[in-house]
């Protein structure tokens, strides 16, 4: 990916009116003992990240275990020897976790419980884990970070104030904790705080070029930010961050479909009706793109067309292979759409 420096200086300057929103200045802070690594560190593990994205997953695993020889409670290269371990034996995700459990109850450290904690069966285990690495080290924001996003997912009626305190307390610790900014920005965003494309601009920037870091994870947040700054009506700055993407494999539907809405609301319909037919080729089984392809199309024709009852009908085909609410709702709007178009009073 490219340099976001000038697209966050961009941002920061136009976002949110209100600075009295915004979040408060922090500095990337990798600290000891869990996250500090040398340069040559750094230069390892970037070469490990390669290895692992062109599926050389054994050849990875080899430069990671003697990464973690030299820093044997740093947790960035633990969890990626987790995670590589699993994307090479999927199958092997139970056997794995009983491992990291019985290592975490012969050898309890914050680094073992976490670890343990990640691939724990149930979320009582997790909290049980975290919650004892936080007795061994109180000032472990890493622990705090797990039990902010275990809050998040779980189904008590006061788990967005549960994981607010668990994060306050991981970044009074860490004010620099990548991973806990992150988690930061996207409750910004659920909750529709004018703070959050800013939150993200400096996550993006701040994560740039660090392999600690997972491309994927820049490539999420980038993708957030866009449908953001689409959401605040100002596609420009959403095209900009999306041609940055250009090329990535990961999350290519949903680039492509914000790619048309900004597109769109850019005033360029054409190209709008390009992104989605690549969205639609990139998922043929997701409706979304269909719904977008058949509203650009009434768009151009606002009197009907053969072509918008063809997309429609399309819509229905494909949601009605889905199980997802999503998919049966866009299937009954495809539905009226097409009935409407056809002059159909019949809707089942």
């Amino acid at each position: 990916m490219q340099s976001w420096g000038r697209l966050i200086c961009f941002v920061a300057v136009g976002v949110g009116g209100a600075c009295a929103s915004a979040p408060k200045a922090w500095v990337v802070g990798w600290e000891r003992p869990y996250h500090d690594l040398s340069s040559d560190g750094l230069e390892a593990l970037a070469q490990v990240r390669a290895k692992a994205q062109q599926s050389q997953f054994d050849e990875a695993l080899q430069g990671l275990s003697a990464l973690i020889e030299v820093h044997p409670t740093n947790l960035d290269l633990l969890a990626l020897h987790q995670d590589l371990l699993l994307l090479r034996a999927p199958s092997e995700a139970s056997g794995l976790a009983s491992a990291a459990l019985l290592t975490a109850q012969r050898e309890p450290r914050p680094e073992t419980l976490i670890l343990a904690a990640r691939l724990a069966q149930n979320p009582q285990q997790a909290e049980a884990l975290l919650s004892q690495a936080l007795v061994l080290d109180p000032d472990c924001a890493d622990a705090h970070l797990g039990l902010a996003s275990l809050a998040l997912a779980g189904d008590s009626r006061y788990r967005w104030r549960e994981a607010g305190e668990s994060m306050a307390r991981c970044l009074a610790l860490n004010p620099g904790h990548l991973g806990a900014r992150r988690l930061e920005a996207w409750m910004y965003s659920q909750e529709g705080n004018p703070a959050a494309p800013a939150a993200l601009a400096r996550w993006l920037l701040a994560s740039e070029g660090d392999p600690r870091v997972r491309a994927t994870d820049r490539i999420d947040a980038a993708l957030d930010l866009a449908a953001l700054h689409l959401g605040t009506g100002d596609p420009e700055r959403a095209l900009e961050i999306l041609d940055r993407l250009q090329g990535e494999a990961h999350q290519r539907p949903r680039r492509l479909t914000l790619l048309a809405v900004a597109r769109s609301e850019s005033g360029d319909p054409d190209g709008a009706l390009w992104a989605v037919s690549a969205a639609i080729h990139a998922a043929p089984g997701d409706s979304l793109p269909r719904v977008q392809e058949a509203l650009l199309l009434a768009a151009q024709q606002p009197g009907g067309s053969e072509a918008e009852i063809q997309a429609w009908d399309r819509v229905i085909e494909v949601a009605g292979e889905g199980s997802e609410l999503a998919d049966l709702i866009q299937g009954l709007r495809a539905r009226v759409a097409s009935s409407r178009r056809l002059g159909r009073t019949d809707t089942q």
